[in-house]
């Protein structure tokens, strides 16, 4: 049975912080924090307090949360803040994406012969990839960009037309 509410105003309140899975079913291993966290609780005394209550609540009342993904992707928790007075769910998301990659490829062939070299680029996330090319020189051509499934690998055909 939690205590009423004015026992807890103006005073600092003791929370443990706990990052969830989005379906409640155990720590999330992309989300840490640090393991407590004190929360003033604004008191009703006037409207001077809590102006200042509110004034600290924007200034120190906060907490950096690291997020450490596995893959590029979206990636969905639970922040979870448990008191003695109170338990506080909040849903939080996090994205990320791949860093991106150079390539360089050579090139060999008969003289002034078309080429064409296949690459296969595999997505091994949970997410659709597009993948951009950037080619450089007035022989090399291909698509602009693919789009790669989730967990399936297409093929990237860049010709090489010196002709």
């Amino acid at each position: 049975c939690a205590l009423p509410i004015s026992e807890t105003e103006g005073k600092e309140v003791l929370y443990k912080v706990e990052f969830l899975s989005d379906k409640y079913s155990g720590s999330n291993p992309f989300f840490q924090g640090p393991k407590t966290f004190y929360l003033t609780k604004p008191g009703n005394d006037n409207a001077q307090t809590l102006a200042k209550a509110s004034k600290a609540a924007a200034q120190g009342q906060s907490f950096n949360i690291s997020f450490n993904p596995k893959n590029p992707g979206t990636y969905n928790g639970i922040l979870l803040l448990t008191s003695q007075w109170d338990v506080r769910a909040i849903a939080i998301e996090a994205k990320s994406r791949s860093p991106g990659m150079k390539a360089e490829l050579e090139f060999h062939c008969p003289a002034r012969q078309l080429i064409v070299q296949d690459i296969p680029i595999t997505n091994g996330s949970d997410s659709e990839w597009v993948v951009a090319a950037i080619l450089q020189g007035e022989f090399f051509s291909g698509p602009r960009e693919i789009r790669v499934p989730a967990g399936k690998t297409k093929t990237y055909s860049l010709a090489f037309n010196p002709s």
